[in-house]
Parts: C-alpha cells; structure tokens; sequence
C-alpha cells in the first residue's frame, strides 16, 4: 500500500465513507482508516430522516427495512396523538447493514481502506502535508477528512469538549419474537416527549427487529435508566423477561455551539465529528451525508486550482447546514420552555404538521418549521422565543437540583 494520498478519511461511517466515495470518483488517490472492520454495529437509534438520502448519489433501497410515515406522541408517558404523512417521514437502517453499504462504494470507487486499525495521532501545520499516525504505520496526504465520530482523534486537536452541547442516548435493537406483537409498532414510529424536561423515548420498528432508545443531555443523563425502564413498561413491548435477554447499550451525540470550529487549513471535520448532530431529533445521519457532499466539493475545488479547501468548505457548510442546527436548537428551548403549548400546536395546526414533515423530508428549513410554530403564538411569538432560552435553562436547573438530592 503506498504511504502517500491525496486524501486520508478518518472513519469510516456514512460521512467518511461518502466522502471517499465523491473523491475517490474523482479520481483521487484515498485512504480510509477505521478502528472497526466492516460490518460492524454501531449505537444509534437507525432512524435516519428522508432528506439524508438526497446526499447518497447511488442506490440505497437495499439498506433501509422500513419506510415510518405515521408518528405517534405520548406527553410524560401518556398517549396523546398519532398523525400520518402521505410520504415517508423517517427510513429505519440497520447500521451494520447501511455503514456496510456505504463502505463498499467507496472501496468500489477506487478508495482504499485500513480497517481494524486505529488512528493514534495526527500531526498538520499550514503548508505542510498531514501525517496520520496508526498501528499500521505513519500515512501523509494533502487533506485529512475528520469523520471519526463523536470522539473524534481528528477533532480533538481542533475543538475542545466545551465546544458543543452534549447528549446522551441509550438504544437496543429488540427482536420481534421478545416483544408483544400486538404492541410493536408496524410503519409508524412512537416517541415520547416531556417524561424528561429535555430529552424523548422512541420506537422505530425495522421488520424484524425494533429499535429501542432513549435520549437527554448529558446534564440529566443520569435519568436515562429509570427513564428507559419507565418508557419501556409504558409501552408494554416485552413479553415476559425478554426485557432481561436484551443490553441497551449507550453514546454521546456532540452538536455544535457557536465556538465549534470545522478544521484548520487542510483538516476538514464532516458528520458528528464537527457537532452535525439535530439537536431536536438526536439525528445525525442526514448532516454526516450532506457534509461529506460539501467537504469532498471543497477538496476537489482545491486539487484542481489551488483554492483553499478550510475556506470553501467552512463557508459552503455555514450557509446550508449550520443555521438549520441553531434554529433546530432554538426550537428545541421553545420545547422544553412551553412544552405543552408546543404539543398542543403539532396535535392541531395543519400548518406546524405539515411543515415539521417537509423538514424531516427536507423541503423546508427548521427556520420555516420554527416561524410557522412561533405564528401561532400570535403577538406572544416575540417575547416567547426571547425568554424560551432562559425558561429551558431554569426547568433544567431545578431538574438538576432533584437528581442531586436523589443521588
């Protein structure tokens, strides 16, 4: 294997994978380096928004077990609503098949891959080519692509762990025959939503199996346990002990703040690596495949005439993705501030329905999604977005105060 490339993926997940897809295309010489060999699993609910395949430029269908058009809500463990979308709002994947699947594209492409070896450090300055350290030995290239995920070796040299907001998740992948039939849901996904003051249970059915989860900032997320046992006995999911013949296993979803940085000269981060994480929803899938898109955009702009890849790809990336994540984050304050008055919109505005589809299938932005909500308000729209940060902030504050009592 030769020691030099034009571009070093690490990581080897949907955005690292995509990336070195569109590069390796290109005809670039690249390498991909993952901890992992493929197919390998990964924590994550699988539930991947409709808008994140308009990024994957080769077919995808095999990978994708069931389409979720229908979205059911309980309020603290009670059921409330359940409303439908003519179109699928949600595809359920099983990552050791969808990562699979998109690993061997790129290899297909022409990129190479070092898998079952770990990156063990990272060396760049201006000018100079960057040296990857592995157990495999030292790789040079022109660009380094970060894409190694929340714990990123890539991203640590760049950004500090203060620079995102930080939540947790804690998932299983539950098969069929451990569940009540009856009450696993079939084509329609089950989210509940203030049990916790942040944070949501799911079931995302995937033919057979059916995933699990729930999820909080890291604040409170010594509530997730008690949380998920509540959650899952409300659901009633389990016949007998299958509870017990199931591991729910945990990961840190990072989402970016306005202090997180995107790389540095020709080190560009994609995927949850740069904090692409939906703060509302917990996805990430969708952003990991729109950044690979635009940091491989960058770095051929680059090779072919000199152009700064940090320069394009930070400012292509701060125009079509990095707004929608601030207002998804607002959104996300003016759901844990005035939580039943938001439920209460999506339960009965056509409007709010409507536009909350269009945004999971990428029609439309979180900022129309959040005027639309915020419309309803009338003339308390203003004074309501301007104190949901502080009334998130306290509900959260309180929220900490009874854990600390508790524990």
């Amino acid at each position: 294997m030769a020691a030099d490339f034009d571009v070093i993926v690490a990581g080897g997940g949907p955005a690292g994978s995509l990336s070195a897809y569109r590069l390796a295309s290109a005809g670039l010489r690249v390498l991909v380096v993952d901890a992992a060999r493929f197919p390998r699993d990964k924590a994550c609910g699988g539930g991947v928004q409709t808008r994140a395949f308009r990024h994957i430029p080769f077919d995808w269908r095999r990978a994708v077990h069931q389409e979720l058009n229908e979205f059911s809500l309980s309020f603290d463990l009670l059921p409330q609503f359940t409303r439908g979308s003519s179109k699928a709002l949600v595809l359920s994947v099983l990552r050791t098949e969808f990562d699979a699947l998109l690993m061997d594209a790129a290899r297909s492409a022409g990129a190479e891959a070092l898998l079952g070896t770990r990156i063990s450090g990272v060396e760049f300055a201006a000018g100079e080519p960057v040296r990857v350290r592995t157990g495999a030995g030292d790789f040079t290239a022109k660009y380094l692509v970060g894409a190694d995920g929340a714990n990123s070796v890539v991203g640590a040299r760049i950004n500090r762990r203060p620079s995102f907001f930080w939540q947790v998740a804690l998932y299983c992948e539950v098969p069929r025959e451990l569940m009540i039939e009856e009450n696993a849901p079939d084509g329609r996904m089950v989210v509940d939503w203030g049990s916790l003051p942040s944070g949501y249970g799911w079931v995302f059915p995937k033919g057979g199996t059916v995933n699990v989860g729930v999820g909080a900032p890291v604040a409170i997320g010594k509530s997730l346990r008690p949380y998920l046992s509540q959650f899952v006995g409300a659901q009633k999911l389990f016949r007998d002990d299958g509870e017990r013949k199931v591991s729910f296993k945990g990961h840190q979803l990072p989402t970016l703040t306005r202090r997180t940085r995107f790389g540095h000269e020709n080190v560009l981060l994609v995927g949850d690596a740069a904090g692409l994480i939906d703060p509302l929803t917990g996805e990430g899938i969708s952003n990991a495949c729109h950044s690979a898109d635009l940091a491989a955009q960058a770095i051929l702009a680059s090779h072919n005439n000199g152009h700064s890849a940090m320069h394009f790809y930070e400012r292509t990336l701060r125009h079509e993705i990095v707004p929608d994540i601030l207002h998804s984050r607002q959104l996300l304050s003016l759901s844990v501030a005035f939580p039943r008055r938001v439920l209460r919109i999506f339960e009965h505005d056509e409007l709010v329905w409507a536009a909350f589809c269009k945004t999971l299938r990428g029609d439309a932005t979180f900022l129309e999604l959040l005027e639309t909500i915020t419309s309803n308000l009338g003339v308390l729209a203003g004074p309501v977005r301007k104190i949901a940060g502080y009334w998130e902030a306290l509900r959260m504050h309180r929220f900490q105060g009874k854990l600390a009592q508790l524990s």
